[in-house]
């Protein structure tokens, strides 16, 4: 396995597969501009949340709580969250990870 990989800018996505031996399944950078949302879903897989800079409100079916830069967030199998970004936007790394179901 690869001991660096790339560097993700801003919109980029990269898919686990051929780099990664362990349940990750891709890596994203994404930006929220404000008042504008992400939604994560944990159908199959679960996440982790990296607030990189900005700040997102994390919804959660009628409950939202603040999450500031320099935050994260675990999105369980099951679960969904909304990201709403606040007043300048927020910048999100998200990694995804395979469950096995069987």
């Amino acid at each position: 396995m690869a001991g660096f990989v790339t560097v993700l800018q801003t919109g980029d996505t990269l898919s686990a597969a051929g780099h990664f031996a362990g349940p990750w399944r891709d890596f994203r950078r994404v930006r929220i501009e404000p008042g504008a949302s992400e939604t994560v879903v944990g159908d199959t897989v679960e996440a982790a949340i990296f607030v990189m800079s900005g700040a997102v409100s994390v919804r959660v079916g009628d409950t939202d709580t603040p999450l500031e830069e320099g935050g994260a967030l675990a999105v369980g199998l099951g679960s969904r969250v909304d990201l709403v970004a606040r007043a300048d936007g927020a910048e999100l790394f998200i990694t995804t990870l395979n469950v096995d179901l069987g």
